[in-house]
């Protein structure tokens, strides 16, 4: 059984980007790959989330919205995505 992690970001400050660059980093730390994918909505705040710490896998979807979609929207965008059940729901605050 594969889970499907959605996490939404807006990052309006450095720290927040990362402290969500840091919770991607411990989801692929902590999880076998093959348990997961990992789709991440960057609502494209002031900082947009980069690969800095080299920490994405291959099963990780980042999507940039610009202008930010909202949310609500966020969310059922990744449902669309999912691949796997169940489906989690997370974000980087």
């Amino acid at each position: 059984m594969k889970t499907s992690i959605i996490m939404t970001a807006y990052c309006s400050t450095q720290h927040q980007a990362h402290m969500t660059m840091a919770a991607i980093a411990n989801i692929v730390k902590y999880t076998d790959p093959k348990d997961y994918e990992l789709i991440v909505f960057d609502g494209s705040g002031k900082h947009i989330i980069r690969n800095d710490y080299r920490v994405w896998p291959d099963n990780t979807r980042i999507i940039i919205k610009d202008p930010d979609i909202g949310y609500t929207s966020a969310m059922n965008e990744g449902v669309k995505l999912t691949t796997g059940d169940p489906i989690v729901f997370i974000q980087n605050e």
